[in-house]
Protein backbone atom coordinates (compact mmCIF):
# COMPACT_ATOMS: atom_id res chain seq x y z
CA UNK A 1 0.00 0.00 0.00
CA UNK A 2 2.70 2.41 0.38
CA UNK A 3 4.41 1.65 -2.83
CA UNK A 4 1.24 2.55 -4.25
CA UNK A 5 0.69 6.02 -2.65
CA UNK A 6 4.20 6.48 -3.07
CA UNK A 7 3.86 5.68 -7.16
CA UNK A 8 0.58 8.32 -7.06
CA UNK A 9 3.05 11.06 -5.91
CA UNK A 10 5.22 10.78 -9.42
CA UNK A 11 2.33 10.75 -11.36
CA UNK A 12 0.16 13.46 -12.95
CA UNK A 13 -3.69 13.65 -11.40
CA UNK A 14 -4.89 12.79 -14.75
CA UNK A 15 -2.57 9.89 -15.24
CA UNK A 16 -3.42 8.46 -11.87
CA UNK A 17 -5.80 5.79 -12.29
CA UNK A 18 -4.27 4.24 -15.49
CA UNK A 19 -0.51 3.96 -13.84
CA UNK A 20 -2.42 2.57 -10.88
CA UNK A 21 -3.90 -0.38 -13.02
CA UNK A 22 -0.46 -0.54 -14.30
CA UNK A 23 1.08 -1.27 -11.04
CA UNK A 24 -2.04 -4.21 -10.39
CA UNK A 25 -0.87 -6.42 -13.38
CA UNK A 26 1.80 -7.87 -11.41
CA UNK A 27 -1.01 -9.32 -9.39
CA UNK A 28 -2.38 -11.08 -12.39
CA UNK A 29 1.39 -11.94 -13.15
CA UNK A 30 2.41 -12.87 -9.85
CA UNK A 31 -0.66 -15.82 -9.69
CA UNK A 32 0.71 -17.37 -12.88
CA UNK A 33 4.17 -17.12 -11.70
CA UNK A 34 3.45 -18.68 -8.21
CA UNK A 35 2.01 -21.45 -9.98
CA UNK A 36 4.52 -21.63 -12.96
CA UNK A 37 7.33 -22.66 -10.64
CA UNK A 38 4.73 -24.64 -8.17
CA UNK A 39 4.04 -26.84 -11.48
CA UNK A 40 7.80 -27.21 -12.24
CA UNK A 41 9.42 -28.02 -8.40
CA UNK A 42 6.52 -30.00 -6.79
CA UNK A 43 6.40 -32.69 -9.44
CA UNK A 44 10.37 -32.92 -8.81
CA UNK A 45 9.43 -34.62 -5.23
CA UNK A 46 12.60 -33.47 -3.70
CA UNK A 47 13.73 -34.64 -0.07
CA UNK A 48 17.05 -33.82 0.59
CA UNK A 49 17.88 -34.77 4.59
CA UNK A 50 19.81 -31.93 6.28
CA UNK A 51 19.60 -32.77 10.22
CA UNK A 52 17.88 -35.43 11.72
CA UNK A 53 13.89 -34.53 10.84
CA UNK A 54 15.01 -31.29 8.76
CA UNK A 55 14.96 -31.97 4.95
CA UNK A 56 14.68 -29.11 2.21
CA UNK A 57 11.34 -30.37 0.26
CA UNK A 58 9.92 -29.57 -3.13
CA UNK A 59 7.65 -27.43 -0.79
CA UNK A 60 10.63 -25.46 1.08
CA UNK A 61 12.09 -24.53 -2.38
CA UNK A 62 8.90 -23.25 -3.83
CA UNK A 63 8.42 -20.60 -1.19
CA UNK A 64 12.00 -19.73 -1.19
CA UNK A 65 11.34 -19.48 -4.98
CA UNK A 66 8.50 -17.12 -4.17
CA UNK A 67 10.74 -14.88 -2.02
CA UNK A 68 12.96 -13.77 -5.14
CA UNK A 69 10.61 -10.97 -6.65
CA UNK A 70 10.15 -9.57 -3.12
CA UNK A 71 14.05 -9.97 -2.33
CA UNK A 72 14.54 -8.09 -5.50
CA UNK A 73 12.07 -5.69 -5.34
CA UNK A 74 13.49 -4.62 -2.09
CA UNK A 75 16.93 -3.62 -3.37
CA UNK A 76 15.11 -1.37 -6.56
CA UNK A 77 13.56 0.82 -4.08
CA UNK A 78 16.58 1.21 -1.85
CA UNK A 79 17.56 4.00 -4.10
CA UNK A 80 14.25 5.43 -4.58
CA UNK A 81 13.76 9.29 -3.60
CA UNK A 82 11.20 10.36 -1.26
CA UNK A 83 8.34 11.47 -2.70
CA UNK A 84 8.75 15.57 -3.49
CA UNK A 85 5.09 16.54 -2.98
CA UNK A 86 5.09 14.36 0.65
CA UNK A 87 8.34 16.80 1.28
CA UNK A 88 6.80 20.30 0.44
CA UNK A 89 3.84 19.13 2.26
CA UNK A 90 5.62 18.78 5.59
CA UNK A 91 7.64 22.01 4.38
CA UNK A 92 10.77 20.66 3.32
CA UNK A 93 11.06 22.55 -0.10
CA UNK A 94 15.47 22.26 -0.39
CA UNK A 95 14.69 18.73 0.00
CA UNK A 96 11.94 18.67 -2.43
CA UNK A 97 13.76 20.39 -5.05
CA UNK A 98 17.04 17.63 -4.63
CA UNK A 99 14.50 14.97 -5.41
CA UNK A 100 13.07 17.29 -8.71
CA UNK A 101 16.31 17.55 -10.00
CA UNK A 102 17.56 13.89 -9.77
CA UNK A 103 14.28 13.15 -11.56
CA UNK A 104 15.33 15.91 -14.37
CA UNK A 105 18.61 14.37 -14.79
CA UNK A 106 16.46 10.89 -15.45
CA UNK A 107 13.94 12.24 -17.81
CA UNK A 108 16.17 14.97 -19.29
CA UNK A 109 19.48 13.83 -19.74
CA UNK A 110 22.61 14.13 -17.42
CA UNK A 111 23.54 17.86 -18.66
CA UNK A 112 19.85 18.69 -18.15
CA UNK A 113 19.51 20.78 -14.45
CA UNK A 114 16.51 22.60 -13.27
CA UNK A 115 18.30 25.77 -13.29
CA UNK A 116 18.37 25.44 -17.13
CA UNK A 117 14.74 25.26 -17.38
CA UNK A 118 14.48 28.31 -15.84
CA UNK A 119 13.36 26.66 -12.39
CA UNK A 120 15.73 28.40 -9.28
CA UNK A 121 13.65 27.03 -6.30
CA UNK A 122 10.35 25.32 -5.08
CA UNK A 123 7.80 27.91 -3.74
CA UNK A 124 7.19 26.54 -0.07
CA UNK A 125 3.73 26.12 0.74
CA UNK A 126 2.22 26.58 3.98
CA UNK A 127 3.26 23.31 6.03
CA UNK A 128 0.27 21.34 6.14
CA UNK A 129 2.10 19.34 9.41
CA UNK A 130 2.16 20.65 12.89
CA UNK A 131 5.90 21.71 13.50
CA UNK A 132 4.95 20.74 17.53
CA UNK A 133 3.65 17.27 16.77
CA UNK A 134 7.62 16.33 16.89
CA UNK A 135 7.51 16.93 20.49
CA UNK A 136 5.32 14.56 21.30
CA UNK A 137 5.09 11.17 22.02
CA UNK A 138 4.84 8.33 19.45
CA UNK A 139 1.24 7.56 20.01
CA UNK A 140 0.03 10.80 20.26
CA UNK A 141 1.70 11.75 16.83
CA UNK A 142 0.12 9.25 15.51
CA UNK A 143 -3.68 9.96 16.67
CA UNK A 144 -2.86 14.08 15.71
CA UNK A 145 -1.49 13.44 12.32
CA UNK A 146 -4.56 10.30 11.78
CA UNK A 147 -7.47 12.36 13.29
CA UNK A 148 -7.99 14.72 10.62
CA UNK A 149 -8.69 11.49 8.22
CA UNK A 150 -12.05 11.20 10.21
CA UNK A 151 -13.07 14.94 10.27
CA UNK A 152 -14.98 16.85 7.57
CA UNK A 153 -14.16 17.27 4.06
CA UNK A 154 -12.98 13.74 4.84
CA UNK A 155 -14.75 12.10 7.30
CA UNK A 156 -17.85 10.91 4.72
CA UNK A 157 -15.57 10.07 1.88
CA UNK A 158 -13.61 7.92 4.20
CA UNK A 159 -16.12 5.49 5.75
CA UNK A 160 -17.12 5.10 1.80
CA UNK A 161 -14.04 4.43 1.06
CA UNK A 162 -13.28 1.48 3.89
CA UNK A 163 -17.07 0.64 3.58
CA UNK A 164 -16.33 -0.09 -0.09
CA UNK A 165 -13.02 -1.65 0.82
CA UNK A 166 -14.42 -4.16 3.45
CA UNK A 167 -16.87 -5.46 0.78
CA UNK A 168 -14.54 -5.78 -2.56
CA UNK A 169 -11.86 -7.49 -0.09
CA UNK A 170 -14.15 -10.06 1.19
CA UNK A 171 -15.75 -10.85 -1.83
CA UNK A 172 -12.75 -10.72 -3.98
CA UNK A 173 -9.95 -12.79 -1.80
CA UNK A 174 -12.71 -14.26 1.19
CA UNK A 175 -14.95 -16.05 -1.42
CA UNK A 176 -12.11 -16.65 -3.72
CA UNK A 177 -9.87 -18.74 -1.21
CA UNK A 178 -13.11 -21.17 -0.64
CA UNK A 179 -13.72 -21.54 -4.72
CA UNK A 180 -10.90 -24.04 -5.47
CA UNK A 181 -12.23 -26.48 -2.89
CA UNK A 182 -15.70 -25.83 -3.98
CA UNK A 183 -14.87 -26.66 -7.62
CA UNK A 184 -13.24 -29.96 -6.55
CA UNK A 185 -16.78 -31.17 -4.69
CA UNK A 186 -17.90 -30.99 -8.33
CA UNK A 187 -14.98 -33.07 -9.77
CA UNK A 188 -15.38 -35.59 -7.37
CA UNK A 189 -18.75 -35.93 -8.38
CA UNK A 190 -18.29 -35.97 -11.86
CA UNK A 191 -21.59 -34.09 -12.49
CA UNK A 192 -23.13 -30.88 -13.75
CA UNK A 193 -24.99 -29.72 -11.34
CA UNK A 194 -26.66 -26.12 -9.90
CA UNK A 195 -23.69 -25.19 -7.15
CA UNK A 196 -25.58 -25.59 -3.92
CA UNK A 197 -27.28 -28.80 -5.11
CA UNK A 198 -23.91 -30.44 -6.02
CA UNK A 199 -22.99 -29.00 -2.73
CA UNK A 200 -26.37 -30.78 -0.66
CA UNK A 201 -25.21 -33.70 -2.72
CA UNK A 202 -21.65 -33.99 -1.26
CA UNK A 203 -22.54 -33.71 2.00
CA UNK A 204 -25.39 -36.32 1.67
CA UNK A 205 -22.61 -38.57 0.12
CA UNK A 206 -19.74 -37.53 2.92
CA UNK A 207 -18.15 -35.56 0.73
CA UNK A 208 -16.20 -32.66 2.94
CA UNK A 209 -14.47 -29.75 1.62
CA UNK A 210 -11.49 -30.74 4.41
CA UNK A 211 -11.78 -34.47 4.38
CA UNK A 212 -9.43 -35.09 1.60
CA UNK A 213 -5.62 -34.92 1.42
CA UNK A 214 -4.09 -31.41 0.91
CA UNK A 215 -2.60 -32.42 -2.95
CA UNK A 216 -2.02 -29.96 -5.91
CA UNK A 217 -2.63 -31.89 -8.95
CA UNK A 218 -1.77 -29.91 -12.25
CA UNK A 219 -5.30 -29.32 -12.78
CA UNK A 220 -5.74 -27.01 -9.73
CA UNK A 221 -2.43 -25.32 -10.52
CA UNK A 222 -3.57 -24.29 -14.07
CA UNK A 223 -6.57 -22.99 -12.11
CA UNK A 224 -3.85 -20.49 -11.01
CA UNK A 225 -2.79 -19.97 -14.54
CA UNK A 226 -6.30 -19.03 -15.59
CA UNK A 227 -7.11 -16.87 -12.54
CA UNK A 228 -4.11 -14.88 -13.15
CA UNK A 229 -4.79 -14.37 -16.59
CA UNK A 230 -8.52 -13.45 -16.02
CA UNK A 231 -6.85 -10.41 -13.82
CA UNK A 232 -4.49 -9.44 -16.30
CA UNK A 233 -7.65 -9.58 -19.15
CA UNK A 234 -9.73 -7.71 -16.49
CA UNK A 235 -6.72 -5.39 -15.75
CA UNK A 236 -6.27 -4.35 -19.72
CA UNK A 237 -9.99 -4.34 -20.16
CA UNK A 238 -9.63 -1.17 -17.56
CA UNK A 239 -6.71 0.27 -19.52
CA UNK A 240 -9.10 0.28 -22.30
CA UNK A 241 -12.42 2.01 -20.22
CA UNK A 242 -10.26 4.59 -18.37
CA UNK A 243 -9.44 6.23 -21.64
CA UNK A 244 -13.77 6.79 -22.67
CA UNK A 245 -15.51 5.74 -19.26
CA UNK A 246 -14.79 7.68 -15.97
CA UNK A 247 -13.31 6.18 -13.13
CA UNK A 248 -16.79 5.86 -10.67
CA UNK A 249 -18.97 4.40 -14.07
CA UNK A 250 -16.51 1.60 -14.51
CA UNK A 251 -16.67 0.62 -10.83
CA UNK A 252 -20.27 0.56 -11.15
CA UNK A 253 -19.97 -1.31 -14.31
CA UNK A 254 -17.94 -3.80 -12.67
CA UNK A 255 -19.99 -4.21 -9.15
CA UNK A 256 -23.15 -5.08 -11.57
CA UNK A 257 -20.93 -7.51 -13.49
CA UNK A 258 -20.47 -9.71 -10.50
CA UNK A 259 -23.67 -9.25 -9.03
CA UNK A 260 -24.72 -10.75 -12.88
CA UNK A 261 -21.95 -13.45 -12.45
CA UNK A 262 -23.75 -14.83 -9.08
CA UNK A 263 -27.12 -14.23 -9.23
CA UNK A 264 -26.60 -16.62 -12.64
CA UNK A 265 -25.02 -18.89 -10.47
CA UNK A 266 -28.05 -19.99 -8.75
CA UNK A 267 -29.19 -21.58 -12.41
CA UNK A 268 -26.50 -23.01 -14.20
CA UNK A 269 -25.09 -26.75 -14.54
CA UNK A 270 -23.21 -27.04 -16.43
CA UNK A 271 -19.34 -27.09 -14.72
CA UNK A 272 -17.77 -24.59 -17.37
CA UNK A 273 -20.34 -22.34 -16.49
CA UNK A 274 -20.44 -22.61 -13.03
CA UNK A 275 -16.42 -21.70 -13.35
CA UNK A 276 -17.11 -18.81 -15.18
CA UNK A 277 -19.44 -17.22 -12.74
CA UNK A 278 -17.70 -17.76 -10.19
CA UNK A 279 -14.71 -15.89 -12.09
CA UNK A 280 -17.67 -13.04 -12.76
CA UNK A 281 -18.70 -12.87 -9.15
CA UNK A 282 -15.01 -12.64 -7.51
CA UNK A 283 -12.47 -10.90 -9.79
CA UNK A 284 -14.38 -8.12 -10.39
CA UNK A 285 -14.35 -6.61 -7.02
CA UNK A 286 -10.39 -7.76 -6.76
CA UNK A 287 -10.03 -5.46 -9.73
CA UNK A 288 -11.97 -2.68 -8.15
CA UNK A 289 -9.72 -2.66 -5.19
CA UNK A 290 -7.05 -0.77 -7.20
CA UNK A 291 -9.89 1.68 -8.61
CA UNK A 292 -11.51 2.63 -5.22
CA UNK A 293 -7.67 3.28 -4.30
CA UNK A 294 -6.76 5.36 -6.65
CA UNK A 295 -10.23 7.52 -5.52
CA UNK A 296 -9.34 7.79 -2.43
CA UNK A 297 -5.58 8.69 -3.35
CA UNK A 298 -7.33 11.95 -5.10
CA UNK A 299 -9.57 12.85 -2.58
CA UNK A 300 -6.96 12.88 0.49
CA UNK A 301 -4.12 15.24 1.03
CA UNK A 302 -0.17 14.22 0.46
CA UNK A 303 0.68 13.98 4.21
CA UNK A 304 -2.07 11.68 5.09
CA UNK A 305 -2.40 9.81 1.82
CA UNK A 306 -0.17 6.57 3.03
CA UNK A 307 -2.39 6.63 6.81
CA UNK A 308 -5.72 6.81 4.86
CA UNK A 309 -4.51 4.01 1.94
CA UNK A 310 -3.35 2.12 5.19
CA UNK A 311 -6.26 2.38 6.77
CA UNK A 312 -8.51 1.47 4.44
CA UNK A 313 -6.63 -1.76 3.32
CA UNK A 314 -6.95 -2.75 6.77
CA UNK A 315 -10.33 -3.07 6.61
CA UNK A 316 -10.62 -4.50 3.67
CA UNK A 317 -8.33 -7.28 5.04
CA UNK A 318 -10.95 -7.49 8.26
CA UNK A 319 -13.57 -8.19 5.68
CA UNK A 320 -12.05 -11.26 4.51
CA UNK A 321 -11.61 -12.69 7.93
CA UNK A 322 -15.43 -11.98 8.57
CA UNK A 323 -15.77 -13.53 4.84
CA UNK A 324 -13.70 -16.18 5.21
CA UNK A 325 -15.61 -17.27 8.23
CA UNK A 326 -19.05 -16.73 7.27
CA UNK A 327 -18.17 -19.03 4.38
CA UNK A 328 -16.95 -22.04 6.49
CA UNK A 329 -19.73 -21.68 9.03
CA UNK A 330 -22.37 -21.29 6.85
CA UNK A 331 -21.69 -22.90 3.27
CA UNK A 332 -22.56 -26.78 4.55
CA UNK A 333 -26.07 -25.06 6.40
CA UNK A 334 -27.21 -23.07 3.96
CA UNK A 335 -25.32 -23.05 0.70
CA UNK A 336 -28.06 -20.30 -1.28
CA UNK A 337 -28.11 -17.98 1.49
CA UNK A 338 -23.73 -18.37 1.44
CA UNK A 339 -23.62 -17.24 -1.86
CA UNK A 340 -26.13 -15.22 -2.48
CA UNK A 341 -25.40 -12.74 0.65
CA UNK A 342 -21.91 -11.81 -1.88
CA UNK A 343 -24.47 -10.72 -4.35
CA UNK A 344 -26.26 -8.42 -2.03
CA UNK A 345 -22.93 -7.35 -0.48
CA UNK A 346 -21.90 -6.29 -4.16
CA UNK A 347 -25.08 -4.80 -4.29
CA UNK A 348 -23.98 -2.35 -1.27
CA UNK A 349 -20.61 -1.63 -2.93
CA UNK A 350 -22.86 -0.02 -5.62
CA UNK A 351 -24.49 1.92 -3.75
CA UNK A 352 -21.65 3.40 -1.85
CA UNK A 353 -20.01 4.15 -5.48
CA UNK A 354 -22.91 5.74 -6.04
CA UNK A 355 -22.41 8.49 -3.31
CA UNK A 356 -18.86 8.84 -3.92
CA UNK A 357 -18.26 12.09 -5.63
CA UNK A 358 -17.52 12.37 -9.76
CA UNK A 359 -14.89 14.72 -10.04
CA UNK A 360 -12.49 13.55 -7.31
CA UNK A 361 -10.08 16.18 -8.28
CA UNK A 362 -12.16 19.00 -6.74
CA UNK A 363 -12.78 16.92 -3.52
CA UNK A 364 -9.12 16.62 -2.26
CA UNK A 365 -7.85 19.00 -0.51
CA UNK A 366 -3.93 20.15 -1.78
Amino acid sequence: MALLTYLSEFTKVELRPKVINFLYYAIGFSLIYMAAVAMYVLPLDLRLRVHKDYAITSWRILMWAQLVPGIISCFMLWGMPESPKYYLSVGKSNEAYAVLERCCRYNKGKDVTLKSLGIDSLKKPESQVDPSLAQKRACTRIWYETKPIFQRPLLTKMLLIMFSMFLLFGTGFGLTVWIPRVLKMSNDLHKDLILCDMIEMSNALNISLTDTRCHLSMRTMLASVYLGACTLVFSVMITLLLFWVHLKTILLMFAVLSIMGGTVLNFVKLHELVVVCCILLTIPPLCCVRLALSILIDLTPTHLRSKAVSLATMFGRIGVLFTSMYVGYTLDLNCFFTFNLFVLLMFAFFMAVLFLPYDTRSGSIS
